[in-house]
């Protein structure tokens, strides 16, 4: 390295070049403590500080730096757009350098271009790279040790990231201190497997891909891969679902499709009403989570393409979440295609009022999953650490009209913003 610099900035032919005709692009500046200044500044505010200046926030900012707040998270947006771009851009004026024309005389003109660093900052341009030099040694100086115990105090997402800084962080990020530190120690011995899986970083990985039963198998536990926030889903068996004691009106069906061993499928119901109760002491702290009902149809379900189901999410005390939703993927082309029909209890279809709900959309309406199931919003919950119960519900109560073709496999909670 040293050699090229040498044989790069020593080489008067170039530094000197006889009759040249000049044009400055740039200004000497100090790149190094212009580099430090700018690289210590922007790291400070944009990735090591997280939350708001400001008390209104509730805590949801806690847990982002400012440059994971841009936008609200969205990626290629045109601030970001921008923030990145001026990045190059002062940082290339920074190394900028000169373009010159050597003019030769003869009887042609030839038009050579070179590129080389400004004349009045080559010094600064020497520091420069010696210091790039330095940096490179001290990381590659680290103690392995001492690399494992930082990135155990960022988060999965950011210690893959940084294991591509060199070998040594590389080296770093596979040692069990910090795959460690991602797992809920609880679950360490679930996922052993016999002694099947060896490092730790294994043991992580597998509680993301596979989900683990706990609880007598009514609920289920793993973790977001990205983040390594703790997601539950409650069984089917452990909800409260009216009617569900009824031959004629609910049946519980094993099923190999999902991760609990059975699933309850409506039969024929008149009105609807799912509860579901959760103690918020098991949720990662400082995380907003989302509640989904998971759940599948049947080719002969009726009763949902008209009639919307109401869901809430709350606490005791508190104030509850609720809205309209369709539990019928093809709510829309089904309103569409389908006329009404009689209203009633006995009527399979229609209601009085279809002109006071809101029309499906993909809004309020299922999203099918990548397990081929299908999962509806029921709403937001931030946790900040007071652990309580929380209770969810999923109810149709007044359209009256028959029900049927609906597997209930349970509600999910994960991280927001987590697929």
């Amino acid at each position: 390295m040293q050699n090229n610099l040498n044989h790069f900035l020593g080489n008067n032919d170039i530094m000197n070049p006889p009759k040249m005709m000049i044009l400055y692009l740039g200004f000497p500046i100090r790149i190094l403590d212009s580099s430090f200044v700018n690289c210590q500044g922007t790291y400070h505010f944009f990735q090591w500080k997280k939350g708001m200046p400001f008390a209104d926030d509730q805590g949801i900012y806690n847990m982002l730096s400012w440059s994971e707040q841009i936008d609200s998270g969205k990626q290629l947006t045109r601030n970001r757009k921008f923030l990145t771009i001026m990045s190059v851009v002062l940082k290339g004026i920074g190394v900028l350098r000169v373009w010159s024309f050597p003019i030769l005389k003869g009887h042609s003109l030839t038009l050579r271009v070179h590129i080389y660093p400004h004349p009045r900052c080559k010094h600064s341009y020497v520091k420069y790279l010696k210091t790039e030099i330095a940096m490179a040694d001290f990381f590659e100086a680290l103690p392995e040790g001492f690399v494992a115990e930082a990135l155990a105090l960022t988060s999965p997402r950011d210690a893959c990231r940084l294991s591509s800084v060199n070998s040594i962080f590389r080296s770093a990020a596979q040692w069990d201190t910090v795959w460690e530190n991602f797992t809920p120690p609880e679950y360490l011995a679930e996922t052993a497997d016999g002694g099947k899986v060896g490092s730790k970083k294994e043991v992580y990985l597998r509680l993301c891909d596979h989900p683990v039963l706990i609880d007598e198998g009514n609920k289920s536990f793993w973790l977001d891969k990205r983040s390594g926030k703790k997601c539950y889903m409650l069984a089917a068996r452990q909800l409260s679902i009216a009617l569900s004691d009824s031959t004629d009106c609910w049946r519980w069906i094993p099923t190999t499709e999902s991760r609990f061993t059975e699933a309850a499928e409506l039969i024929s119901v008149s009105f609807l009403e799912i509860v579901g109760k959760i103690n918020t002491s098991i949720f990662s702290p400082n995380t907003t989570y989302t509640a989904l009902l998971v759940f599948k149809t049947t080719p002969r379900a009726f009763g949902f393409e008209f009639q919307p189901v109401e869901v809430s999410i709350g606490s005791p005390g508190d104030s509850s979440q609720t809205r309209m939703v369709y539990l019928d993927p093809e709510a829309g082309r089904r309103r569409g295609l389908r006329s009404r029909r009689r209203i009633g209890m006995f009527s399979k279809g229609g209601f009085a009022n279809n002109d006071s709900v809101p029309s499906p959309s993909k809004e309020n309406g299922p999203k099918q999953r990548d397990d081929g199931w299908f999962e509806i919003e029921i709403g937001e919950y931030f946790n900040g650490g007071d652990a309580t119960e929380l209770e969810l519900s999923v109810t149709e109560v007044n359209g009256g009209n028959w029900k049927t073709g609906l597997i209930i496999q349970g509600i999910e909670f994960r991280p927001k913003n987590c697929n």
